[in-house]
């Protein structure tokens, strides 16, 4: 986890590990629920976190 940037890092631990709802956090980040649901589907289909260079 630590290896994350913050921008996923953040949206990823309060997701996953506070239980929090995606509206929970927005408004804690203080950024839109697009934007927060984009930067947790990033980080989930991310090729080099899964050690997948080839996508």
């Amino acid at each position: 986890m630590s290896r994350l940037n913050e921008l996923y890092r953040l949206p990823t631990i309060m997701t996953y590990f506070d239980n929090r709802t995606y509206k929970e956090i927005s408004d804690l980040l203080d950024i839109p629920l697009t934007t927060l649901k984009y930067r947790l589907y990033r980080e989930k289909n991310n090729p080099i976190r899964h050690g997948n260079l080839s996508k």
